[in-house]
């Protein structure tokens, strides 16, 4: 039902979301453009949107719609696996992806630790892939900087992941070209053979530490002046190692204007297969 969504949390907890739009009265562009013109963007957020996270600051992604750009995601065998890794031992994180015959991103899965060694984390990592991604041929990207030994050890993060069987790919660039590639992404759609129009970005509702990122817990960074810092995002100390870890995928498999390398195209694709959306 448009509007409602019932969920199982990752700890266990039963969660339902209800949102205007399942009051068939309130889901018309009619009564939108009747009740939002006026509304301060937070008043907006916080009330009809069901996101408490404008408190933090504006929105990183002001592009990202809960509605649209999220949805019950199914897992396809019959595509590649795409991880990507932000490392550090406060939150570590692990976006698992896939590509569709569509060109579309669906993330599927996160994990972020807390205060966990890599190693620890990457078992857990390799782990959770065994299980819920069996037989799935994986492509894993990761920060440039994992290549980079601290006082603390001589081992890198890629040393790490290597003893696991893992050499991410990485791609040294600009934050701001990961940055523009993920917005065309959320903005394009793919236009499917009925006609209805999917974003080309799609996260699973599972993902609650990234969405709720999109939703505002990542957002601008604020001066002393009270001007807005448009080149460094803020997370809090939490949101923004799943945004980075997405970032490592995007830049690596997706031109600036959201289109998908054609050269590597073969390396996450294992043959023509369905769709991996539910419904979709």
């Amino acid at each position: 039902m448009q509007g409602v969504e019932a969920r199982e949390n990752r700890n266990g907890f039963k969660v339902f979301r209800l949102h205007y739009t399942a009051d068939p009265v309130k889901a018309t562009p009619e009564w939108f453009n009747t009740t939002r013109p006026g509304m301060p963007e937070d008043k907006w957020e916080q009330e009809y949107e069901i996101n408490f996270n404008v408190l933090h600051g504006k929105r990183f992604y002001g592009e990202f719609n809960y509605e649209d750009h999220t949805r019950s995601l199914k897992y396809n065998p019959n595509l590649a696996l795409l991880r990507g890794w932000d490392f550090g031992y406060h939150y570590p994180a692990v976006i698992f992806a896939q590509i569709d015959l569509n060109d579309r991103l669906l993330i599927l899965r996160e994990e972020q630790g807390q205060d966990e060694a890599l190693i620890n984390f990457a078992k857990r990592i390799v782990k959770i892939t065994g299980k819920e991604f069996p037989g799935c041929k994986i492509k894993d990207f990761a920060d440039p900087a994992g290549k980079q030994s601290t006082d603390k050890s001589e081992r890198t993060s890629v040393d790490i992941l290597k003893t696991f069987g893992i050499r991410p790919h990485m791609k040294k660039t600009m934050k701001d070209l990961g940055f523009n590639i993920i917005r065309n992404l959320l903005i394009k759609k793919h236009q499917l053979p009925d006609g209805k129009e999917t974003p080309r970005l799609l996260v699973d509702r599972r993902c609650g530490i990234l969405i709720d990122g999109f939703m505002g817990g990542y957002h601008y960074k604020e001066t002393r002046e009270g001007k807005l810092d448009s080149d460094d995002p803020d997370g809090g100390g939490y949101y923004e190692h799943a945004q980075d870890a997405l970032r490592y995928i995007t830049i690596a498999l997706f031109k600036v204007d959201g289109s998908v390398y054609r050269n590597i195209r073969p390396f996450f694709r294992k043959r023509e297969s369905v769709n991996s959306v539910t419904g979709y």
